[in-house]
């Protein structure tokens, strides 16, 4: 389980994160929304121990972030940026590959496991006609899915995504989101998304975690947050909803 404890983060006297409690567990898929500049990147860059807060503290399980290693946290959360990190001179199965660095020790080699992680997640992301293309090469939605391809191959418990689905066209975003419930259920892995589309997050997700003004103003299950009354709530708009054939609410304004 990760969780967060009265966390508050302040940049500038600028309250980007205010007394934040919330519960991430195991084996769910939660979509993290709210207004531009609601706190939504900051959250998450805090939860992956890229931002230090100012008070409260965050845990997995019942052991302090702050007492961990930058190892051992690698071995338990995978984070992906908005914005990816530059890999000039990588070839795709080099930077999938370091994903297996947290669990190696120094200087050792790729192991025949480590090597099967790799090709797994690789196919998880259909990213195989990629595999010895230049990461400088490739376009927005390929780097998106080979550098989740490398999250996917770290083998954490919780994996972190800022924006994945924004480089994609639709059937990627489909394709991505469709992968990431399916690791939730199969890897038994908490997974954090932060993502604008509420109707496919209602679609994927299992609980949806809002922000406004860097407060939690609801978390709560897909049900329960597709009506007037909560969508209101989030983002002080009106929507619409109607029944999907399939029985889904969706949200129109």
């Amino acid at each position: 389980m990760l969780y967060t404890q009265n966390l508050s983060i302040i940049r500038d006297n600028k309250t980007l994160i205010d007394d934040v409690n919330i519960c991430i567990e195991r084996g769910k898929v939660y979509a993290l929304i709210g207004h531009n500049g609601s706190g939504k990147s900051t959250l998450i860059k805090a939860l992956s121990a890229q931002t230090l807060p100012t008070s409260g503290r965050i845990y997995i399980d019942s052991q302090p972030l702050g007492k961990y290693t930058r190892k051992q946290i690698a071995q338990n959360i995978a984070y992906l940026p908005q914005k990816l990190p530059e890999a000039q001179g990588f070839c795709v199965r080099e930077l999938v590959m370091l994903g297996r660095h947290p669990h190696q020790k120094w200087l050792q080699k790729a192991n025949d496991h480590d090597k099967k992680m790799v090709d797994w997640a690789i196919d998880q992301t259909d990213s195989r006609t990629l595999l010895d293309k230049s990461v400088d090469m490739l376009s927005g939605g390929q780097k998106t899915r080979v550098w989740l391809a490398m999250c996917i191959a770290q083998q954490t418990p919780f994996l972190l995504l800022d924006e994945p689905l924004a480089p994609l066209d639709i059937v990627y975003q489909v394709q991505v989101l469709e992968l990431i419930q399916k690791l939730a259920k199969e890897q038994n892995i908490g997974i954090v998304l932060i993502i604008h589309d509420i109707n496919l997050a209602a679609r994927y997700c299992d609980e949806f975690i809002a922000l406004k003004r860097g407060k939690i103003c609801h978390q709560a299950s897909v049900n329960e947050t597709m009506n007037q009354t909560a969508l209101r709530h989030i983002f002080e708009v009106d929507f619409t909803l109607l029944t999907h054939p399939n029985g889904q609410s969706v949200a129109v304004l």
